[in-house]
Order: C-alpha cells, then structure tokens, then sequence
C-alpha cells in the first residue's frame, strides 16, 4: 500500500466531517443543471457589493486536523492538533462561499479558482463554534469571461476577524472563448519563474491526490479525482485542487521561510496560473528569487511558467 493509498483511507474516516460541503457541492451541481436546461440566463449581474450572508458552523475536529496533517506530511499539525491550519479554510467555508455566488447568471459549477489572499491575525481552535461572513465583493465581466472577488471572513469567540479570506474566481460566459477560462495570454508571453530562484523544497503527489485532499476538505469536485471526467473537461488525467497545492506549498513555506513556525504566516496571496495535471504522478518545486524574498513560484523548473505564484509575509502575531 502506497503512502497516497493511506492518505485516502486516513480521509475516508472523516467523511461524516464533510456533510455540509459535499451538501452544497449537490446543491451546486443541482442549480447548474437547471439553468442548462432552461437556456441560457437572462438575469443580470446583481447590485454588488452583494449582502453579507452570516452562518454559525463548528471548526474541523482534532481528528480531522490529525489526518489532514498527516497528508500534509505537517509535524507541527500532528503534534497541535487542536489549532486548526488556516488552509483548510474551505472545509468550513466552501457552502457559504457557494451560497454568496447564486445570484450570479453564470455557469456555476464551472466556476474555477484563480486564486486568493490569506489574511491570519488570529489561531482558529479545534471543534470552536465559528461565525462566517460571506459578501460577493464585485464581478469584472469582459464579454469572455467573468473575475469574481468574494470575502469570506471567520470570526471565533476570542477573535472577530480571525482568518480573512479573499477568493478569486473565473466564470465563464455566453461567448467565453474556452470552457476552463483560461488567461488570454500566451504561453509565450505568460510569467515564468525567473532563472535564479533557488529551490526550497519539493513537493510530490501521487495519482491518487486529489481523492486523498477531497475527503479531508470536502471538495469533491470529481475533476479532481474522477478520470473520464476529468477527460471530459479537457485534462488527461484528474487536477489538484488548486487549495490543495497553496497547502502543501504554506507548509514547506512555513519549514523554509518562517522558521518552521506555522502561526507566523501573515499573510499569503497566491493567484493560480495553471492547473497541475496529476498523471501518474508528478514532482514540482517551490522556488523563492532572493531579489523577491516574499515571493515564491511552484513550478517543474526555473525559467518555465508555474503553477502558482504568490507572496508571503511571516512575522510574529498574537494568538
């Protein structure tokens, strides 16, 4: 047995962890397949900045924080399981965040990830009570496609405000010109990690990544683990989930630049460029130009258009 094969079982455990976001996956899935049927919307953007949504929800259980630390291969998670890692943001935050974009008249079940900005003041306790706020921010619709900005916010009854999540998506629209909207740029004009960043680690994902992150996250959006899907979508093979990959990349960020110290990240901003192809398995590195000390590119090699690109800020906060 693989040490992937493992992950996924230690995840299949905590699947009663997961009920709300796989809820509101179906929910999704279920709002997009009536609009196809009914034809394309007619409805415009609504008035943003949208209404503030509000939900009382419970942070992920020590259990969970095990398993998912495990994935992560996380030692200080294994050894703290009772302070939750703020990556794992979407378990708790994904069916608000879904519910705060279905006033959009877009396809939302191929909405994708484009990125988003972490903001950590405050640690988020183990199996807490939380109150989330959700708000649609704005909508920039070019005619091909449409950038979503939504924040979500995570207060706990010590700290009000204690995790601020800015996400950024890419929806499709009527004319897009590709169905995973992708940059207009090309592959010859886009960003590529410069020729004298140095490797700070690497990070390995097996075949079986995607379903492993799934259970522990909720998000079973079967492009991430289902191949004929995935194939239909346009990949061949399943995709790592774009949070997925800014999680593994905080961790060896947080062992590299923060002294190994997980409650010094500040704030993390990452934009995703393109998705990580899973295959058989796949190697990539994380990579930091010391002409740019806080910021960091995952990608196969310098000098080639990565996955990710974002920024780090690591000082010391109070709990």
């Amino acid at each position: 047995m693989t040490s992937g094969d493992v992950d996924v079982l230690l995840g299949a455990t905590r699947l009663l962890d997961q009920r709300r976001v796989v809820g509101a996956l179906l929910d999704t899935a279920g709002r997009s397949l009536w609009r196809a049927w009914r034809g394309p919307p007619t409805t415009p953007v609504p008035r943003l900045p949208g209404p503030e949504l509000v939900e009382r929800v419970r942070a992920p259980s020590p259990a969970l924080v095990r398993a998912y630390a495990r994935h992560l291969d996380a030692t200080d998670g294994a050894r703290h399981p009772s302070r939750v890692p703020p990556h794992l943001f979407p378990q708790w935050t994904f069916p608000i965040a879904a519910r705060a974009l279905r006033p959009l008249p877009y396809p939302l079940a191929r909405v994708l990830n484009a990125g988003c900005r972490l903001e950590i003041n405050a640690g988020i306790p183990a199996s807490a009570p939380l109150t989330v706020r959700a708000q649609l921010l704005s909508v920039e619709d070019d005619g091909h496609r449409a950038l979503l900005h939504e924040r979500v916010t995570t207060d706990t009854p010590e700290a009000p405000g204690a995790l601020i999540a800015d996400l950024y998506a890419v929806a499709p629209t009527g004319s897009a010109r590709s169905r995973h909207g992708s940059s207009t740029s090309s592959s010859a004009t886009a960003a590529r990690v410069p020729f004298s960043a140095r490797e700070l680690g690497r990070l390995r994902f097996g075949p079986r990544a995607g379903l492993a992150y799934a259970c522990l996250s909720g998000d079973f959006n079967p492009v991430h683990w289902v191949r004929p899907y995935a194939r239909a979508a346009g990949f061949p093979t399943p995709i790592l989930h774009g949070f997925a990959l800014l999680a593994h990349t905080v961790e060896c960020l947080d062992r590299a630049t923060c002294a190994g110290a997980m409650d010094r990240s500040r704030v993390v901003d990452v934009r995703f460029k393109r998705p990580l192809v899973l295959q058989g398995g796949i190697e990539v590195g994380v990579y930091r130009d010391d002409a740019a000390p806080s910021s960091f590119y995952v990608a196969d090699a310098p000098g080639v258009r990565p996955y990710l690109v974002g920024s780090i800020d690591c000082e010391a906060r109070h709990a």
